[in-house]
């Protein structure tokens, strides 16, 4: 049988991909976000290397695709100050940039699932006094 092998057209190499594109009507530039990331957290999830691999192209794309590009810095102000996100659980977790572009795991740090913990108001309930 003659088949088509059309997998030997692809090249080895990754073509370069641009800097910038327009998701959801808004240009988004990937090596400021990388260079935003990278000073916000300065190390503290590590740090990224720019250009990006397509995979993570694709998770941020994605992820201001359905939420916008304000978004993003929204995450990291949120991630900065949160101490679970930063190790302090005392599980040896720390995040990492890719764990926070995840499709399940961006959206609660936006949502402040990962926020630190307020202190519970002394206050007590008049209803039984």
């Amino acid at each position: 049988t003659n088949v088509d092998n059309a997998s030997s057209n692809i090249p080895i190499e990754s073509p370069t991909l641009p800097d910038e594109e327009i998701v959801k009507n808004e240009k988004v530039n990937y090596k400021q976000l990388i260079e935003y990331f990278n000073k916000e957290t300065n190390g503290v999830f590590g740090n990224v290397r720019y250009p990006i691999s397509p995979k993570r192209r694709d998770s941020l794309r994605a992820r201001i695709r359905e939420y916008g590009k304000r978004s993003f810095a929204d995450m990291v102000k949120k991630a900065i100050v949160s101490d679970f996100m930063k190790g302090a659980g005392g599980k040896s977790f720390v995040a990492t940039f890719d764990w926070m572009i995840k499709p399940t795991n961006y959206p609660k740090i936006i949502e402040g699932n990962y926020d630190n913990e307020k202190p519970k108001s002394k206050e007590k309930s008049h209803i039984y006094d």
